[in-house]
């Protein structure tokens, strides 16, 4: 009877781990990859923008002390180039299966759905920059 509460309590435990992490990487993905996409029309982007807005986010989340920022700002560093050439190919190879897939069923729409569903998805891929965003 012992067993039950301990391995409900480390299920659970499993899935807070889980459900963090997740968390933890969608908001970095959000403020690191939206800065990148929206630079990419203007400018190449540069790795410091993207460890900055991902330190900044860490730090404010996490409240780090001197040493371990730096360390960790020193991880990321090390770390960005590989992380941004598996998100670049994983992004086009995702782009291209969404647009065959956009393709696949634009053949069932009319013209009106057709041209809305378009609208949509280029709200989606090309947001309006926020505001304070750009400057």
């Amino acid at each position: 009877m012992s067993e039950g509460p301990r391995n409900w309590r480390a299920a659970l435990a499993a899935i807070a781990l889980l459900l963090i992490g997740a968390a933890l990487g969608i908001a970095v993905d959000r403020v690191y990859h939206r800065s990148v996409a929206r630079e990419a029309t203007r400018l190449p982007p540069t790795r410091g923008t993207g460890i900055t807005a991902s330190i900044e986010f860490l730090d404010s989340a996490l409240v780090l002390r001197p040493e371990q920022r730096r360390r960790i700002e020193a991880i990321l560093a090390r770390r960005q180039g590989p992380i941004d050439s598996i998100w670049s190919r994983t992004h086009r190879s995702l782009l291209s299966s969404l647009d065959s897939t956009v393709a696949e069923m634009g053949l069932l729409l009319d013209a009106g759905q057709r041209a809305r569903l378009d609208s949509l998805l280029g709200d989606l891929r090309n947001p309006a920059p926020r505001p304070h965003e750009g400057q």
